[in-house]
């Protein structure tokens, strides 16, 4: 009997711990870092790592091929130090296409890793947010997500 309650206990502890998969089909992301930021030692242009995570219920986050819409938008913001606030610049998109066809009608969750590439219009810029957002395959746009200012010291 005791035997049976303790494995009992453990397995509640685990599966405690298991993350349910979701069933929202509208797309939710999460920002994680902001990396690798430099110039190019090849031509001299900012280049970064945009790193966040994904939630999908229906694994239509991706596009088939590089042909179709783009789905991820990205803007980024400046901030003007005679001004001290920031303001918009043009925004960015690209066509992130599925890593596997697999993953087509099923919860998925991850992480990507967006390159950036002269992501400001001068090295005077020392400040920046940005602001990125995805849409998945039925138009469902998810979350808005900023991240944290980020100061370049290059």
């Amino acid at each position: 009997m005791r035997n049976l309650l303790i494995l009992f206990l453990v397995s509640l502890i685990c599966f405690a711990c298991v993350k349910a998969k979701t069933e929202n089909v509208v797309p939710v992301l999460a920002y994680i870092d902001f990396e690798k930021a430099g110039k190019s030692p090849y031509s001299n242009q900012d280049t970064a790592v945009l790193k966040f995570s994904f939630e999908d219920g229906d694994g239509d986050l991706f596009r088939d091929q590089k042909t179709d819409p783009s789905n991820i938008v990205v803007i980024p913001f400046y901030f003007y130090p005679d001004s001290n606030k920031f303001s918009k610049g043009l925004a960015f998109s690209y066509v992130l296409v599925t890593p596997n066809e697999y993953y087509k009608n099923k919860s998925i969750t991850g992480e990507i890793e967006l390159p950036l590439s002269q992501f400001r219009p001068g090295d005077a810029i020392k400040k920046i947010q940005f602001e990125f957002f995805m849409v998945d395959m039925k138009d469902n746009k998810s979350n808005v997500v900023t991240t944290p200012t980020i100061v370049l010291n290059f």
